[in-house]
């Protein structure tokens, strides 16, 4: 986790992966509600902050970001990384990350120049990798699952 892709692709690569593991589906589910129309999946209202006493601001994106879980680890690393972008750095990456645009519709999106959007990408992901280690989501690694014991006398023995 902490060998920081070199290349482009390999930063394209890394955001999309983490924003397929952090994002919930976000269709709707099939349930309806009294109105006959389908309403949200639950995951998705969580993540959306659309459930809960808070519910009210459900457009505070930092606050919804933040969110930790019990060991204080973000619970989406990566939108809260991408929370702590300006407004237009944080739109470009948005549409950069899940690689449905091409360099051109980039550069019509974003006003970059065209040649130049290779070098935003790299420069922006960059600085993204480097404000999502900042304190990522525990990943479960090989000792995961072992005794206290077991996993000291691995220790130990390495």
């Amino acid at each position: 986790m902490r060998d920081r892709p070199r290349t482009l692709r390999g930063l394209e690569g890394w955001a999309s992966r983490k924003f397929r593991d952090e994002t919930p589906n976000l269709d709707h589910s099939a349930v309806i509600d009294e109105g006959g129309s389908p309403t949200m999946a639950a995951a998705a209202r969580r993540y959306l902050g659309l459930m809960g006493p808070d519910s009210d601001r459900a457009d505070d994106w930092v606050r919804i970001a933040s969110r930790t879980d019990e060991d204080g680890f973000y619970r989406t690393p990566l939108r809260r990384a991408l929370s702590t972008f300006p407004f237009g750095q944080r739109m470009f990456l948005r549409d950069l990350i899940p690689g449905m645009y091409a360099n051109l519709e980039l550069s019509l999106l974003h006003g970059v120049p065209e040649w130049c959007v290779p070098i935003v990408a790299h420069r922006s992901l960059l600085v993204l990798w480097d404000r999502y280690l900042d304190k990522p989501v525990p990943e479960r690694g090989w000792i995961s699952g072992r005794s206290d014991a077991q996993r000291d006398a691995e220790s130990v023995v390495a």
